[in-house]
C-alpha cells in the first residue's frame, strides 16, 4: 500500500510538478505527503572549513527561512485540500537526506524530478536523480523535464493509462511488476489501464558479443522466442490476477544487441504489437550495499537519461511492502 508519499522540492516550479501526481495517488489511497527540502551548507559547495565564514552562514539562514516559507506557502495549496501534508527542512547533501529520510520516516513510495535548482547548485548537487534511485528504500517515481507526459499520469482522459514494465527473466526484474500495479491502480482511477510486460532478448552477449543478430542462426532465435513466450505469459496471468477487470495486459518480445535502446524505442514509440507510446516505465535495478558507489545499473541509467517519460525504479529490497 501507498499510505506516506515523500516529495523532494527545492523551490523551483520544475520540481513542483511532482506535487500534483503525488496528490493524485495520496488521496486515492488516504495517505499523507511529507515535503522535503534540503538547503545546501558550505561543504556542498566545495568550501571545507570548521566553521563557516559569517557571509555564507547568512546565505544558509537565508536560504533556511526562504525554504520554511516556501514550503508553508506549498503545502497550504488548494489542490492538496483534505490530504495530510508533513514538511521538513533539513541541510546537507540532498541525495544523502532523502535517502535517509525515506528509511526513517516509513516512506512507502518517493516522487520527484529529474531536474531542478538550476545554476551552481544543480552543478554541485550533480543528479540526485540518480543518487536517490540506487540507494532508495522504496519505489522512487522519477519525472522528466517534460510536464506534457507526466501530466498524462494524473489528468483525466478517455484513452487508458499505457505502462511498460521491463523484464528480463529473473525473480529481481519481476519485483517491479507490484508496485507498478499498485501505483497505476492509484492513478488511474476510473481510467482503464493497459499494462505490456517487455522482454529484450541480449542473444549476442551469449553467442559472441561482436556477432550481429543476422550471425545467429534462426532456430536459436526462433528457440529463445518460443521459450522466452512461455515465461511471459505466465508473468502476464500472474499479473491479470492482480489487475482490475477493465484492464489488459500483454506481452512482447525484442531481440536486440542493445537492450537500453530497444527498451526506450519501445516505451516512446510502441512496437510490433502496441502501436503508440506508453505514459508510464516501471523497471528494477539492483541495489549497493554502501552509500558512496553512486552507480547506477547500466540499463537502467540509460532509460533514465535518455527516455522523456516518467520512469518508475523499483530496488531489490521492495518485497516487504507490495504483493502480487
Amino acid at each position: 500500500m501507498v499510505k506516506r508519499i515523500l516529495v523532494p522540492l527545492d523551490g523551483s516550479e520544475l520540481a513542483a510538478r511532482a506535487i500534483p501526481i503525488a496528490a493524485r495517488i495520496a488521496r486515492a489511497s488516504a495517505g499523507s505527503m511529507l515535503f522535503l527540502r534540503v538547503v545546501s551548507t558550505a561543504s556542498e559547495f566545495g568550501v571545507y572549513m570548521d566553521e563557516p565564514s559569517p557571509l555564507m552562514q547568512e546565505a544558509i539562514e537565508e536560504d533556511l527561512h526562504a525554504a520554511n516559507n516556501y514550503l508553508a506557502e506549498v503545502s497550504q495549496s488548494q489542490a492538496l485540500a483534505g490530504i495530510k501534508v508533513d514538511t521538513g527542512i533539513f541541510t546537507g547533501s540532498a541525495a544523502l537526506k532523502i535517502v535517509d529520510i525515506a528509511r526513517s520516516q516509513d516512506i512507502d513510495l518517493i516522487v520527484m524530478c529529474s531536474r531542478g535548482d538550476a545554476g551552481i547548485k544543480r552543478w554541485v548537487m550533480g543528479s540526485v536523480a540518480h543518487k536517490v534511485v540506487r540507494h532508495s528504500p522504496v519505489p522512487v517515481l522519477v519525472l522528466r523535464d517534460s510536464g506534457e507526459k507526466s501530466a498524462h499520469l494524473y489528468q483525466e482522459q478517455e484513452r487508458p493509462l499505457r505502462v511498460l514494465v521491463t523484464l528480463d527473466g529473473s525473480p529481481l526484474a519481476e519485483t517491479a511488476l507490484a508496485p507498478a500495479v499498485q501505483l497505476v491502480k492509484k492513478l488511474a482511477m476510473s481510467r482503464c489501464c493497459h499494462f505490456n510486460l517487455l522482454r529484450v532478448i541480449d542473444l549476442p552477449n551469449r553467442y559472441g558479443g561482436w556477432r550481429s543478430l543476422s550471425s545467429i542462426d534462426n532456430k536459436v532465435l526462433e528457440q529463445a522466442r518460443e521459450t522466452t513466450d512461455d515465461y511471459m505469459q505466465l508473468v502476464a496471468e500472474r499479473v491479470r490476477a492482480g489487475v482490475p477487470d477493465t484492464a489488459t495486459v500483454t506481452t512482447s518480445i525484442r531481440i536486440e544487441m542493445d537492450v537500453p535502446a530497444a527498451i526506450i524505442d519501445a516505451a516512446e514509440h510502441g512496437d510490433e504489437k502496441e502501436v503508440g507510446g506508453y505514459d508510464l516505465v516501471a523497471m528494477a535495478t539492483h541495489g549497493r550495499g554502501t552509500i558512496p558507489r553512486w552507480a547506477l545499473g547500466s540499463v537502467t541509467e540509460r532509460v533514465l537519461d535518455s527516455t522523456c517519460l516518467p520512469l518508475l525504479v523499483v530496488g531489490p529490497q521492495e518485497l516487504h511492502s507490495y504483493g502480487m
